[in-house]
């Protein structure tokens, strides 16, 4: 079975406390985009439960420390009579590695329901949803795709509408930006810092079919800790000066993405960023 594993964006993000768990509750609105890693599982019979791995990117693991390995291991232990098998998995990665898109908890989304799927689909979307948050804060949206908010660590969702028709450019950056070191400057914020516009605004915005709207709504808290010399800030100001409807931080970063409707406006986007030597990707909002 083939699987389509897609990224996600994040249109509206804010972090509200930690809790005792040391997660952090958030409010946010994601949308799910066509640029994707694509999945390849299989099954078969075995003398015992196994799991094997392979993935086009080298850097990452292919054992435990990798989400769709554990995400295979997970659906098989929650089975009520889980019969044994060997499950091999190979991921074709498109998706920005450690950007702010999901590329992990997409896998691991993908695994789930692609097992769901060989194996009679024992379990419902709802269920799924709460085997994957098990894995990670996104993987519950990922499952689902389309466009929602999501509350609490991610887990608790509300399908909204999703993007008009547009043209999100992606831009991987140079630098990295570990996630953990980011909540970490988040948490030392003052409570000033992290003013932002009503969640409403962004539902509204996307209910109404605006790219303007969206523009006017979009929030990252993320981007209030970032040093002023971040070049996700020389991104942002080249994909607006391109004629970028929104130019954003995805997640904790560092991806930035752009949304477009002008075609013209996307090709002189994309010469400029080559002029940067910069990697980046075309997609459409699902």
């Amino acid at each position: 079975m083939k699987l389509t594993a897609n990224a996600k964006i994040n249109l509206y993000l804010s972090v509200l406390d930690r809790r005792e768990d040391g997660y952090h509750n958030i409010e946010s609105v994601m949308q799910a985009v066509s640029l994707a890693d694509t999945v390849t599982l299989d099954t078969s019979p075995a003398g015992e439960f196994s799991v094997s791995l392979s993935m086009t990117d080298k850097s990452l693991p292919c054992d435990r420390g990798n989400i769709a390995y554990r995400a295979a291991e997970l659906f098989m232990s929650c089975l009520p009579a889980p019969a044994p098998s060997a499950i091999n998995i190979a991921i074709e990665k498109n998706i920005p590695v450690a950007g702010g898109l999901a590329g992990g908890s997409t896998d691991g989304a993908a695994v789930l329901r692609g097992l769901n799927e060989l194996y009679g689909s024992p379990f419902s979307t709802d269920e799924l949803c709460r085997i994957g948050a098990r894995l990670g804060a996104d993987v519950p949206f990922c499952i689902l795709g389309g466009a929602a908010v999501t509350l609490g660590i991610g887990e608790l969702m509300t399908p909204v509408a999703s993007l008009p028709d547009c043209t999100v450019l992606v831009v991987r950056m140079h630098e990295k930006i570990s996630t953990a070191e980011a909540y970490r400057l988040i948490d030392g914020l003052p409570t000033g810092a992290r003013r932002c516009p009503p969640l409403s605004d962004m539902t509204s915005a996307l209910a109404r079919g605006s790219l303007d709207l969206v523009s006017s709504a979009a929030y990252n808290v993320f981007e209030a800790v970032l040093p002023k010399n971040s070049e996700v800030f020389a991104v942002k100001r080249l994909l607006s000066e391109h004629g970028a409807h929104l130019s954003m931080m995805s997640g904790s970063g560092p991806t930035v993405f752009g949304l477009f409707d002008d075609g013209d406006a996307v090709a002189s986007a994309e010469r400029a960023l080559r002029e940067r030597d910069f990697d980046f990707a075309l997609a459409v909002p699902l």
